[in-house]
């Protein structure tokens, strides 16, 4: 059972460590992108 705990505290440590952005965390900027989409006038014609 060591080498599962030694196992557990590296992977623990490297999470720890990461820095990648998660969806979830990218709120502020999906919400700007959003609002900058919906202030651009349409470019599309109807027939």
């Amino acid at each position: 059972m060591a080498n599962k705990k030694r196992w557990m505290k590296a992977v623990i440590e490297t999470a720890a460590k990461s820095d990648v952005k998660l969806p979830w965390t990218r709120g502020e900027q999906r919400d700007a992108m959003i609002a900058a989409r919906k202030q651009e006038p349409s470019s599309r014609r109807s027939a």
